[in-house]
């Protein structure tokens, strides 16, 4: 049964011919389209005000598309989704299911939004990227690749993820920070300013990366460690509990820093070296092989602790 019949009004975009649509059931003047390919007649789904559905793209099911939308390529739209102000969604990219996508976004690719996620004010998803679940992606933020964000995770604030990392539950990623390679950010952990986390690299629990500080290799950090200013945590080390890196420090191989320890300055962690307690490193010291710091320790200058 046919749902929507031609105006006879017509307007050209990018050089093809799309018509106005009316809803037959209350004369109901919607968007327009290029075909009847373009807009089911089953299902609820309609386009209205200025949006446009062409080329092979398909809209179906109870979706809508309002506003000043485009929806064209090979693009599908279906489920309960909504496309409106000035979004668009093009070459191979669908959206389902109860997602919104609306600003001035683009989707593409073979991009995909689904559940309930929401995407909005300027962001750009395209290559293999998936949105789902609660998450939401805003502000500017760019996902591509093969990069996953979903459960309730936010990125924004022209934040970048991709290659195939992955953001969930109720991380955070934000304000120019890049997420990237195999990379795991996950519980309530944040993710932010010039920060980088790349390689295989896991920050979870309630960590916080900032400044431009850099995760690498597959180092974890968890817990409520924090790791900022341009401090680097690589290879395989640990930093956990209430740690914090920061400055210049290095720690790296397999070391380990938790408790409430804090290393600051140009300090190295390395080798097997275990930092816990309250100590305090900073200065130029390193602390190496198997050594173990603990306690209320200071060390500082060129020291350097070996075993």
């Amino acid at each position: 049964m046919r749902k929507y019949e031609f105006t006879g009004e017509t307007r050209l975009h990018n050089g093809i011919e799309l018509k106005r649509i009316r809803r037959i059931s209350d004369k109901y003047v919607g968007g327009w389209i290029e075909s009847e390919y373009n807009l089911a007649h089953k299902g609820n789904c309609f386009v209205h005000e200025d949006a446009m559905i062409y080329g092979y793209a398909q809209v179906s099911g109870d979706a809508q598309i309002n506003g000043k939308a485009e929806i064209y390529g090979k693009a599908l739209v279906f489920g309960e989704a909504q496309i409106y102000n000035k979004a668009k969604v093009f070459d191979e990219a669908k959206i389902s299911d109860n997602a919104k996508v609306y600003g001035d976004s683009m989707i593409y690719g073979e991009a995909l939004v689904f559940d309930k996620a929401q995407v909005y004010d300027g962001v750009k998803v395209y290559g293999e990227a998936q949105i789902y679940h609660d998450a939401e992606v805003f502000d500017y933020a760019t996902i591509y690749g093969k990069a996953e964000i979903y459960g309730d995770a936010k990125v924004y604030n022209n934040a970048k993820v991709y290659d195939e990392a992955k953001i969930s539950d109720n991380a955070k990623v934000y304000d120019n920070a890049q997420v990237f390679g195999e990379t795991k950010v996950y519980d309530n952990a944040e993710v932010l300013n010039n920060s980088k986390i790349y390689d295989k690299a896991k920050i979870y629990g309630e960590a916080k990366i900032y400044d431009k500080a850099q995760i690498y290799g597959e180092a974890e950090i968890f817990d409520s460690a924090k790791i900022y200013d341009k401090a680097q945590v690589y290879d395989k080390a640990q930093v956990f509990e209430y740690a914090m890196v920061c400055d210049y420090a290095q720690v790296y191989d397999k070391a380990q820093v938790f408790e409430c320890t804090k290393v600051s300055d140009y300090a190295k962690i390395y080798d097997k070296a275990q930092v816990f307690g309250q100590a305090e490193i900073y200065g130029k010291a390193e602390v190496f092989d198997k050594a173990k710091v603990s306690g209320d320790i200071k060390i500082f200058g060129d020291t350097k602790v070996y075993y």
